[in-house]
């Protein structure tokens, strides 16, 4: 399976009842950053990927994918 963004940040962050600024200010990213990574088909580069986990509370894997339960969210005009 190719990833093209990655499902399980954004509703990790909202699960922990945190902003995209209070997110971002953890990382020591911008908002702008933050909400991209959430957005669009862009992925934080490889090396924040341990500290990015660490603001959400689990593994690196986990964020490659929404959490159980959770709605995937598709590009616009995208299909599965």
């Amino acid at each position: 399976m190719k990833y093209t963004r990655m499902e399980g940040i954004r509703p990790r962050r909202e699960a922990l009842g945190i902003s995209i600024q209070e997110a971002a200010a953890r990382l020591q990213v911008t908002r702008q950053t933050w909400y991209v990574w959430e957005t669009a088909d862009v992925m934080p580069a490889s090396g924040l990927l341990p500290d990015l986990a660490a603001v959400l509370g689990c593994r690196i894997e986990e964020l490659y994918e929404a959490p159980s339960g959770a709605a995937r969210q598709l590009p616009q005009g995208g299909s599965q």
